[in-house]
């Protein structure tokens, strides 16, 4: 099956983005750390998103140290695999300097946790007996992308045409094809009620609230400056 893979993006950062930076590094830190220093099913069973586990506000064996509303914010600091970790810190990588960089550190900080949040309660009510945990930053990197495609719409991403594992072709493409297509794509797979481990209705959750809350975020410094230009 053929698949888009974005490369880089051609929007310019004027500012530093040390958040992104964090999140970045922080998740690879994170998942090596917990990779070598625990057994990493567990930790997953304990610090992951259970949607049943939150909604009844009931921790189960595996206990984690603390009650499962804080597993909302823990989850997104975990991964499946290196596979998983590495497509989203990509995805985070393109997307997540431009929108840090229009909002701010501090209100891009409160938009990734929001939307990270939000995704994960949305799963959790789409899938309110399920006891197997969620994890992934991916609900909160989709609120960034949202972002993205409402403020940079014409921004071109170089992207690879894949087949597996191989590329067939490099293209560029605006953003706003580039992400309309990916969230088409979630779409689909949640009415078509697809069942293949990946959480689309976190991804389809986080796009929509990132597009609907990033005016709230954008820095009014950088709009006076997006004037001046």
């Amino acid at each position: 099956m053929l698949y888009p893979l974005p490369l880089r993006d051609d929007a310019p950062v004027f500012h530093a983005t040390p958040v992104t930076r964090f999140l970045f590094w922080s998740n690879i830190g994170i998942f090596i750390l917990l990779s070598v220093l625990t057994p990493y099913d567990l930790t997953v069973a304990r610090l992951g998103l259970v949607p049943a586990e939150l909604l009844r506000l009931t921790d189960l064996p595996p206990f984690a140290p603390w009650p499962p509303p804080v597993n909302l914010l823990s989850h997104m600091f975990l991964h499946g695999g290196i596979l998983h970790l590495a497509g989203n810190m990509l995805f985070l990588h393109i997307f997540g300097n431009n929108v840090e960089d229009m909002m701010g550190s501090a209100r891009f900080l409160v938009f990734y946790l929001l939307c990270g949040i939000v995704a994960g309660l949305s799963f959790s009510l789409a899938h309110s007996s399920s006891g197997v945990p969620l994890v992934g930053a991916s609900g909160a990197i989709s609120g960034v992308m949202g972002a993205y495609i409402i403020r940079f719409p014409r921004a071109r991403i170089d992207t690879a045409i894949m087949l597996l594992v191989f590329v067939l072709a490099r293209i560029r493409i605006p953003a706003f094809i580039l992400l309309g297509c990916w969230v088409w794509m979630q779409f689909l797979s949640v009415t078509s009620g697809r069942h293949d481990g990946v959480a689309y209705e976190a991804h389809l959750a986080g796009f929509i609230l990132g597009m609907l809350v990033s005016g709230f975020f954008i820095n009014p410094l950088y709009r006076r400056w997006q004037l001046r230009r």
